[in-house]
């Protein structure tokens, strides 16, 4: 009985951190979307892994990797590859990455990913 309710717990633990996550990971795409629709061009000048922690409506310098937690408990970063979808399409890949007592030490082993193609380029210019 212990075995089982130690066993539920965790499961109900890492439910809510992975629903945390996506949560996380959307608020994240937005946030780049926010950028590129107040202004197209900066957005088309991105390109790396940026760190982006909680409350940011920007993005800073580009970073190797993102390591320490930036969202409550929590690693986001936005990874931005231009023209990887298509000709003034830049991939966006929001990662959230969190642990629990799963992972090893100092190591953030889950993970949550949300994957959008952004246009760089203003759609409504006219010639």
């Amino acid at each position: 009985i212990v075995v089982s309710i130690t066993s539920a717990l965790a499961n109900a633990g890492y439910s809510k951190n992975q629903t945390l996550a996506t949560q996380y990971a959307q608020e994240g795409i937005e946030v780049v979307r926010s950028i590129r629709d107040a202004n197209y061009g900066l957005v088309g000048s991105y390109n790396g892994n940026y760190c982006l922690g909680s409350g940011v409506s920007a993005l800073g310098s580009s970073v190797p990797v993102c390591s320490t937690p930036n969202v409550g408990s929590f690693v986001r970063s936005v990874y931005i590859e231009q023209a990887a979808c298509a000709a003034n399409l830049a991939r966006v890949t929001v990662t959230v990455a969190w642990s629990d007592a799963k992972c090893n030490s100092g190591n953030y082993c889950h993970k949550s990913n949300i994957i959008s193609c952004l246009s760089t380029v203003n759609p409504i210019q006219t010639p």
